[in-house]
């Protein structure tokens, strides 16, 4: 009797690549590798910007790259904005990569997200945003564009700015290194002859209270990563790591990492690797926080309140 292979799932695929080693890393991926799970759950998601993040790409490239505009970006007169709206557009947008769209499809896709009203009608005011989607476009209003604009020219106005714009040698640079066995990926902003420069926008450009974002986000372990593949690939002997903030008020500030937190960085790299291969030689994919420490023990916070008992020495509450 012929024998059939069973279907598998994506994320049987998914291990399956990372098993053969098969599968690109980047920093996003090992910033989520905070239990396999996690992990799992990360590379199995389908990537979304939010849209902070839309507006920070889009003045980085209005900043870096405005010759690119027109390849990446569409500017449209609406988004959607209700539930309704976003979760019937994605869905058309899916079926879109692989074939037409008919009048039929968007019939049946509008009935599994409204119970009332006119499909076409609907689609009319959503068929920009859905076909430049289709298209891998990402998609603005004009409103946004302003903005960015007006934000990245007072950016590029700026008298240091400028300084370390005329030292560049590269921009949006991708870059491809070995570690391990493992193949990682990513992307230089801006690169020097003495620095690598990763332009940020946030919501604050505060330095002190980016410098929470740089520990939260994990950025010092994207620097240790990127000043590895520098090295590793002859592009920059001995490369420092600077952010350039900036927020909507149009406050930045520039920021270089101290040696100390990018060497700090590269230890968590090489060990966040180790554990990943710890995790697939022992196919511990289900496996949650217990993966990295069995038991953790919680001490009284120094912060907490104290009580003092009559006929008792003094000591810790």
């Amino acid at each position: 009797m012929e024998a059939f292979a069973q279907p598998t799932t994506a994320k049987d695929e998914l291990i399956s690549k990372l098993v053969n080693k098969s599968l690109s890393l980047s920093y996003s991926s090992l910033k989520n590798f905070t239990t396999p799970r996690d992990f799992i759950e990360y590379k199995l998601k389908p990537y979304k910007p939010n849209p902070s993040m839309i507006f920070g790409s889009l003045c980085d490239c209005l900043i870096l790259t405005p010759e690119n505009f027109d390849k990446d970006f569409k500017i449209i007169p609406s988004i959607p904005t209700s539930d309704n709206q976003v979760s019937f557009a994605d869905a058309l947008i899916e079926i879109g990569k692989t074939q037409e769209l008919t009048e039929e499809i968007i019939e049946l896709e509008f009935s599994n997200h409204y119970k009332r009203g006119k499909a076409l009608d609907v689609f009319a005011g959503l068929q920009d945003y859905v076909l430049g989607s289709v298209s891998g476009k990402t998609l603005i209003t004009q409103d946004i564009y302003d903005e960015a604009f007006a934000l990245s020219q007072d950016m590029l106005s700026k008298t240091d700015i400028d300084l370390i714009f005329q030292q560049i040698t590269d921009v949006q640079k991708k870059v491809e290194f070995n570690y391990e066995g493992w193949k990682f990926k990513g992307f230089y902003d801006i690169l020097t002859p003495t620095h690598i420069i990763d332009l940020k926008f946030s919501k604050d450009a505060n330095p002190e209270r980016f410098e929470r974002d740089i520990a939260n986000y994990d950025y010092f372990l994207q620097a240790a990563m990127y000043i590895y593949a520098a090295k590793e690939l002859g592009l920059v002997d001995d490369p420092r790591y600077m952010f350039i903030v900036y927020d909507k008020s149009g406050n930045y500030s520039l920021i270089e990492l101290d040696y100390t937190y990018i060497m700090y960085g590269t230890k968590k790299f090489k060990f966040l690797v180790q554990e990943l291969d710890r995790c697939i030689a022992e196919g511990a994919f289900d496996e949650s926080y217990n993966f990295f420490k069995r038991t953790y023990r919680c001490f009284k916070p120094k912060w907490a309140k104290g009580f003092d008992l009559n006929g008792e020495e003094d000591q810790a509450a």
